[in-house]
């Protein structure tokens, strides 16, 4: 298989600095570290300090987030990519949008639902927002698109895959049957409600639905945004689900914007309920941190 050429380009400062192969992993981690503050500066444009660095720290201390920022993978830099998205989104910025998408793509492209939401949401402001959004995307798409015009890698490349043992040829990589043999891990993995913690601990998702259903009742800048970028991770996961290849791993790309969807939540328990409020957030970090330290 074949695979976009945007986290291998990631790794070239790296090389050009002298970095033995087996240092590569320090690129993954400060990617790590850069997907926090951009998933914190996202959430402050959504909701106050406080709230914007429990979502933070939640990201910087999900287990799979932390296991695989030691690891020469693309998984994390796409979800740093993905903060960088949302904190676009919420500022907005319709040309950072774009370069964030595609940028997102170049290191994975399962990322894809990055661009076709962007697109919605600049079309959504009008046609100057819509052309800023396209030139980002190009900009971002840079990589892949040398990558094919020099015959390294297909447009579609890293996404089929040749099992001569099972197959008499190529085969799609998005499949009905991957879907039934996905579809309950990763609901687990989402619901938090599987044996394992994969990304947060089981008040997390209740916090999502809460701070979407208020921003959606408010119809402010907050709600847009949420469902905007929920929209993403629905479309994300869809793919994942269909994806020829199992892994949990797969969803972590758009672990930074369930996590600022869930500070928002504990933002709107907090102006109503502001002891309960604090219970479980210190409640969700202390799991969130004992956790973090098995994953290590």
């Amino acid at each position: 298989s074949r695979y976009p050429i945007g986290f291998p380009l990631l790794l070239v400062p790296a090389v050009r600095a002298g970095v033995s192969p087996d240092r590569f992993w320090q690129v993954t981690a400060i990617l790590a570290v850069a997907g926090v503050v951009l998933t914190y500066l996202a959430g402050l444009r959504l909701m106050p300090p406080l709230e914007a660095l429990w979502g933070a720290l939640l990201l910087a201390l999900s287990p799979l987030y932390v296991f695989y920022a030691t690891m020469t993978m693309s998984d994390v830099p796409a979800a740093a990519v993905t903060a960088a998205w949302l904190l676009c989104l919420a500022i907005p910025n319709a040309i950072g949008l774009g370069v964030a998408a595609g940028m997102g793509c170049s290191l994975r492209l399962m990322c894809v639902p990055l661009v076709i939401v962007g697109a919605m949401a600049a079309a959504a402001r009008g046609a100057r927002a819509s052309a800023g959004f396209m030139l980002g995307v190009v900009i971002g798409l840079v990589p892949i698109l040398v990558s094919v015009a020099a015959g390294w890698s297909g447009l579609l490349g890293g996404y089929q895959f040749w099992l001569p043992e099972e197959y008499r040829g190529g085969v799609s990589a998005f499949q009905y049957s991957a879907a039934l043999d996905n579809v309950r891990e990763y609901l687990l993995a989402l619901t938090r409600t599987g044996r394992h913690l994969s990304f947060y601990p089981f008040f997390v998702p209740l916090l999502v639905g809460i701070g979407v259903w208020t921003a959606y009742r408010e119809r402010g800048k907050p709600g847009r945004v949420l469902i905007i970028a929920l929209t993403a991770v629905a479309l994300h996961c869809t793919m994942a689900l269909f994806y020829f290849f199992h892994a949990v791993r797969l969803l972590l790309p758009v672990l930074p914007l369930l996590l600022v969807a869930s500070a928002y939540g504990l933002h709107r328990v907090a102006r109503t309920r502001p002891v309960l409020a604090a219970v479980v957030a210190v409640l969700v970090l202390g799991m969130q941190a004992k956790a973090a330290v098995r994953s290590m």
